[in-house]
């Protein structure tokens, strides 16, 4: 009978992750390396977050690499790893690694407004852009379909709000317009989603002009007709009124007859 063999304990892994600061955004893949040195057996690799064992649920693992996406702020943490492997038919374990700490930041998309939905060709517009959040020092973007166009940013300096404002306006500056938002968080240079669209529509000086016109003929013509209408119901007021009234010379006449049929001597 062959002596039992004694085996030096195995060395524990080294952890890693592939953004340095260890900052993710909703929908980043976060990638942990769990890395031994020195043993080329085979081996199994297991992660931990806050020292409990993840499953395939929760991180996806291939070799001594571990995946999983981000959906939930819940997900950062402190997180280990750990490596096993048979010797003489018996499997060993190392100790957890050294831990690597996940931030996952909430940056959620911002609000943008305009002070008119409708611009004359030649005037200008201005766009309010707002971080929902506390975070002075971002960065803003002024986007129009999707392309950001415009050189011109702004920081936010203590009400997280910044404003965009496009002088001499032409036919090709409307459409739809978003706003986004850049800056570091925790070490990290994060940008955050677009805002909901706002549209303008921009018209020639000449269009608005005819529409104003219009707008004040049509007015002239309603109170036109309005007095018209007052004008034959006064008519027909006063033609009915004289026809129930009697003529002065026909109240005499009555009068008069009623005197004479009634009196005493002039019967």
């Amino acid at each position: 009978m062959e002596p039992p063999s004694i085996e030096d304990p195995l060395t524990a892994p080294a952890i890693s992750l592939d953004q340095p600061s260890g900052v993710y955004l909703k929908g980043d893949t976060v990638t942990i390396t769990c890395t031994v040195a020195g043993d080329y057996r085979d081996k199994t690799f297991h992660f931990y977050r806050d020292r409990r064992l993840l499953n395939s649920h929760q991180i996806i693992t291939k070799d001594n690499i571990g995946t999983f996406t981000v959906s939930r702020t819940d997900q950062g943490g402190s997180y280990h790893c750990q490596y096993g492997t048979s010797v003489n038919r018996r499997q060993l374990w190392s100790q957890l690694s050294e831990d690597v700490t996940v931030t996952i930041a909430d940056l959620p998309k911002p609000n943008i407004s305009v002070d008119s939905s409708l611009v004359l060709k030649g005037g200008k517009v201005t766009f309010n852009c707002t971080n929902p959040r506390d975070h002075p020092g971002f960065t803003f973007y002024l986007y129009r379909h999707r392309e950001a166009n415009y050189s011109d940013v702004q920081t936010a300096a203590r009400d997280n709000s910044v404003t965009f404002t496009i002088t001499n306006i032409d036919h090709t500056d409307g459409g739809n317009y978003t706003c986004l938002y850049k800056g570091d968080v925790w070490g990290r240079l994060l940008m955050s989603a677009e805002s909901d669209p706002v549209y303008i529509t921009v018209r020639d000086r000449f269009v608005a002009l005819e529409v104003g016109v219009g707008s004040t003929v049509v007015l002239i013509l309603i109170l036109a007709l309005l007095g018209v209408c007052f004008w034959k119901k006064g008519n027909c007021k006063s033609n009915r009124e004289m026809r129930t009234t009697a003529p002065p010379s026909d109240q005499t006449n009555e009068a008069l007859t009623w005197s004479a049929k009634h009196h005493p001597i002039l019967r």
